[in-house]
């Protein structure tokens, strides 16, 4: 679980309000959505597809627990896209979290398939509907992060700044 604990007096808290799990520091950075700069990408060979209900299980199962209560939630509050290239998904963008007229964007692509396109489809596919919706695509990532900075780069996101969140272990043992 990542924790952002807005202040440095909050940090030293945390061990005393979670005292039995281990955690540590680490930095994140924001980007800044630049609508004028958005551009929607186009690669041969990777289709891209919005979650559906048939697909939710397996592409956002995962997630449940973690960022959504149920894969119900995410289907009613929550966006995501899967691509796919012969047949075989090769990657995902979801949002982790949706209030208040913005979602958080992930993206993964499987390792065997990076350098092709699927992330920046996925990514333009995500980010175009939110922004022809009025929502607004939020684009963090950790700081060491080099491709997540390009991509976002890439679809019209600025840095916006980093800061300090606090990563819980929730693993049990």
């Amino acid at each position: 679980m990542v924790l952002d604990p807005g202040s440095p007096a909050w940090t030293e808290r945390i061990g005393l309000l979670l005292p039995a799990r281990r955690w540590v520091t680490a930095r994140r950075a924001s980007y800044s959505f630049d609508p004028a700069r958005f551009r929607q990408a186009a690669h041969a060979g990777v289709g891209v597809e919005r979650v559906s209900r048939e697909t939710a299980p397996a592409v956002v199962g995962p997630l449940v627990g973690v960022s959504w209560n149920s894969i119900e939630g995410f289907l009613e509050h929550g966006l995501g896209f899967r691509a796919v290239e012969d047949g075989v998904e090769v990657g995902t963008c979801l949002s982790v979290c949706a209030a208040d007229g913005v979602m958080e964007v992930a993206v993964e692509v499987d390792p065997r398939h990076r350098g092709r396109g699927a992330g920046t489809r996925l990514a333009a596919a995500f980010v175009g509907h939110c922004a022809a919706r009025g929502i607004g695509p939020v684009w963090e990532a950790w700081e060491h992060n080099e491709a997540s900075a390009r991509l976002a780069a890439r679809l019209g996101y600025r840095p916006a700044g980093a800061r300090d969140t606090a990563v819980v272990d929730l693993s049990r043992g």
